[in-house]
């Protein structure tokens, strides 16, 4: 049986510095959709749970959410920065970490692929706005499944591989970025400002991130639903390998 982690959106708060363990049905439904189980991880205090964890799944999803805190990356917070949650960017960097040295597929989206990069030694720009000059809106002022702006895909990649095109339309909703992709990994799509769109590790069976928001367009949009569709057959196929 295929299972996945769907880590929390816990940055929707329901008072002053408490934070919830939750994540948007999108997310699982586009797990579940492709023949997956989704399952949540919560933020654990300890990071030997969060090690066991990993153990029992078969592969791991890193959600969209608040801003990854600048220290991780070895910076100071700039203007532009906004809400942090350290705990949760500690526990997923172990995920991370972990899900890879098991050989495990991972995708991330939005912050997940902002994650990946910062859990693997590239860094990322705490806001594009003020550091990328003359950068696209990002933020885009439309629902969550309307395709806003287009990127590149480079031809000789897993994502060229899924989605069978050069160019793509997708949804948009983020200030931070990929500035630098980890060794062994390569950009595998770009926006027409050069804002990192995707990145994806070579000689991996899949460990991929999307920067745009992928679960919010599966459902009508066919380029969104291959990629969750990617991502569960690999983690069915290297399942067994795993256990």
């Amino acid at each position: 049986m295929t299972c996945f982690s769907t880590s929390e959106c816990d940055w929707v708060q329901n008072a002053p510095g408490q934070y919830v363990d939750a994540v948007f049905r999108d997310y699982s439904r586009g797990v579940e959709s492709a023949g997956g189980i989704p399952v949540l991880v919560p933020v654990h205090e300890h990071l030997e749970t969060a090690r066991s964890v990993v153990s029992r799944l078969d592969g791991l999803l890193l959600t969209g959410g608040p801003d990854v805190c600048p220290r991780f990356f070895g910076e100071e917070p700039t203007v532009g920065v906004r809400e942090m949650d350290v705990e949760r960017d500690r526990m997923e960097l172990e995920l991370a970490r972990q899900a890879e040295k098991r050989g495990m597929p991972i995708l991330g989206i939005c912050r997940g692929i902002q994650l990946m990069a910062v859990a693997f030694g590239g860094t990322i720009f705490q806001d594009i706005f003020s550091q990328v000059p003359g950068c696209l809106e990002h933020c885009q002022k439309a629902t969550k499944s309307t395709n806003t702006h287009r990127v590149n895909v480079n031809r000789g990649t897993k994502l060229f591989e899924i989605l069978k095109t050069q160019t793509a339309w997708v949804n948009s909703h983020h200030h931070q970025a990929v500035k630098a992709a980890p060794d062994g990994f390569i950009i595998s799509a770009t926006s027409g400002d050069g804002i990192v769109e995707a990145i994806e590790k070579t000689d991996y069976p899949f460990l991929m991130g999307v920067q745009w928001h992928a679960e919010g367009t599966w459902m009508r949009e066919e380029a969104s639903r291959k990629i969750f569709i990617e991502f569960v057959k690999t983690a069915g196929v290297g399942m067994a390998d795993r256990r």
